[in-house]
């Protein structure tokens, strides 16, 4: 989870995850990113919720109950007051939608855009870090990573390589 302050930044995350669904307040559409040319370029479908699943004090309350904890500031989401409502608000869509108490969602990972290299959608194609380009499905990767694994990674090494004395500030 996180939070961006800007248009281009929210492209930049939908474009990362390429998700198959976007959950969305009633207020987003309002921002100025076009929706539908994101639905279709990317083939996204996305979902206005009414706008009860923002009531901030609900979702704060779902947050604390699925995750059986006082406060939030003990999942490291004080800092992120969006998010934190945005997180909220997928949670009681999932309850309402999935009808069980989604035993899978053990945590809640809180992170800084800032903290990552950006890869535009081009390089991140051409290193292959999500799936093989130019050949099937069932081909190998090159560089001996799964794309599972390459998944898994590709943050750890983007993170690394910022921290790395080449890329620190003076």
């Amino acid at each position: 989870m996180t939070e961006v302050d800007s248009d281009k930044k929210v492209l930049d995350e939908i474009t990362k995850y390429a998700p198959a669904e976007i959950l969305c307040n009633d207020y987003f559409p309002m921002c100025g990113i076009n929706l539908d040319d994101i639905g279709e370029k990317m083939h996204i479908s996305i979902s206005v919720l009414e706008s009860w699943y923002s009531d901030e004090s609900l979702c704060l309350q779902k947050l604390k109950e699925h995750f059986h904890v006082a406060s939030l500031e003990g999942l490291g989401l004080s800092d992120y007051p969006t998010g934190t409502i945005a997180a909220g608000m997928l949670l009681q869509y999932l309850y309402e939608t999935q009808k069980n108490a989604l035993p899978q969602m053990t945590k809640i990972t809180p992170y800084q855009t800032e903290r990552f290299m950006v890869l535009d959608t081009a390089t991140r194609r051409n290193l292959e870090l999500l799936k093989p380009f130019g050949r099937s499905r069932n081909a190998a990767p090159s560089s001996g990573f799964s794309t599972k694994q390459k998944r898994r990674w590709a943050p750890v090494c983007c993170e690394a390589a910022l921290n790395s004395p080449f890329f620190r500030k003076i």
